[in-house]
């Protein structure tokens, strides 16, 4: 069925503001720790080899890696691969504290994903889409979360190390990306299936590496990507800004020698050479995507509301928002769906659940993936139904209604960052 719960609305460069400072440091803090590994849910963390993978390695030089958990009978040949999101480091200043993190050194990593004084913490992705729980239909599939350490969206390419004061910076985000896949080279020439999941940074690391991805896989294995929380608009703010055009700019000027871009969608990169910035934007990267895509965001995301696009103070808390601000955020939500109109809803073969939740992130979260609804429709009966379509089969296009109205959407959890 063709679902849509609203009808489709059509719509109509800055330094990094205070608040998205302080955004990019709290997403730090928020996923510096993990899952309690259990007999359900064990994840054993492989460093890469820096003999087999030299250039490979994150912000500090450290190697990078991933976590892996095997899947079960019929499901050990299919493969759910999950891109870690946390934001980026739009400059060198940035990337240096960000070296200092889990977000930028394998060294803080542990042998398996594990708790703070000893209480089970949701912030690494092995729930939601990756979950083994009977309710989750991908539940046997071998699981991968590829830990993200090079604050670019697994894109940065740096042949030289970067001095910045007494610290060596390595940029070598899509090198990492390469080595590991060819990690993973002998269980991806085995699969039946891959799906390759991301969120918020990871999200949009799945736009620019999916057909990338696919292209490393065999001819007869089944893939499809599902970004989640990656898609931040190119939007004025409430100050006519176009604030996160500007952060994305003065990435790609840090991550890559010369500011000349490269390591995203080659397709997007060709039909953008004068505007290459716009190849880390989802909006304008799907249109250049051949692999088949399940499109995961809120149209109230808090993150799209607040400081990296819109500027809306009551972003994360749609509750204390002015009636006048309360209009902003529905306006913006018509822009983001009419985003997705000519991006998404227009294309047969690429599916979309739009949710009216005021939340960043949705697949890594057992409540959110196995509870959101639109239109009888859980999130995971929705990716399940459209990853087994056919192209006889109508498309899976759910649009959800206005904030507040869907009672389903988890409120008052512990969502973490995945």
């Amino acid at each position: 069925v063709h679902l849509r719960s609203t009808r489709l609305v059509m719509s109509p460069t800055a330094p990094m503001s205070p608040p998205f400072a302080a955004f990019a440091i709290a997403i730090v803090l928020v996923v510096a720790s993990t899952c309690t590994p259990t007999a359900a849910e064990d994840f054993s963390l492989k460093l890469l080899d820096q003999a087999t993978y030299p250039d490979a390695k994150c912000l500090d030089g450290s190697p990078p890696g991933y976590y892996i958990r095997p899947g079960v009978g019929q499901g050990s040949n299919n493969v759910r691969i999950h891109l870690q999101g946390g934001g980026w480091c739009w400059s060198l200043d940035m990337c240096l504290q960000r070296s200092k993190t889990l977000l930028g050194s394998s060294t803080f990593w542990s042998q398996h994903p594990t708790t703070q004084n000893g209480q089970r913490d949701w912030n690494v992705g092995c729930y939601g889409l990756l979950s083994n729980a009977s309710s989750n239909p991908f539940a046997n599939w071998t699981s991968v979360f590829v830990r993200y350490c090079d604050g670019s969206s697994y894109s940065s390419q740096h042949a030289d190390p970067v001095q910045h004061g007494n610290a060596t910076l390595w940029f070598r985000g899509h090198a990492n990306l390469k080595a590991t896949f060819a990690d993973l080279d002998p269980l991806l020439k085995a699969a039946d299936n891959v799906i390759l999941s991301g969120t918020s940074a990871g999200g949009l690391a799945v736009y620019m590496h999916a057909d990338w991805v696919h292209g490393q896989l065999q001819g007869n294995t089944k893939f499809a990507a599902v970004p989640d929380a990656g898609m931040f608009l190119d939007a004025a703010s409430l100050l006519g800004r176009f604030e996160n055009r500007a952060l994305i700019q003065s990435g790609v000027s840090t991550w890559f020698v010369g500011g000349h871009a490269s390591g995203t969608d080659a397709g997007c990169l060709k039909a953008n050479a004068d505007a290459t910035w716009k190849c880390f934007m989802g909006q304008y990267l799907l249109p250049h995507i051949t692999s088949r895509v399940f499109v995961v965001n809120s149209l109230y995301d808090p993150v799209n509301l607040g400081s990296l696009v819109l500027g809306l103070s009551c972003a994360h808390d749609l509750t204390t928002c002015s009636p006048a601000e309360l209009k902003q955020a529905q306006a913006f939500r018509d822009t983001y769906q009419g985003v997705l109109s000519k991006v998404a809803l227009d294309v047969p073969a690429r599916g979309v659940f739009a949710t009216a939740c005021n939340q960043h992130e949705e697949t890594c979260r057992d409540p959110d993936f196995g509870g959101i609804t639109i239109q009888n429709h859980t999130m995971a009966a929705a990716v399940a139904a459209w990853y087994r379509a056919t192209d006889k089969d109508p498309p899976t296009h759910l649009v959800d209604v206005r904030w507040p109205d869907n009672d389903s959407c988890w409120v008052g959890g512990n969502h973490g960052a995945c």
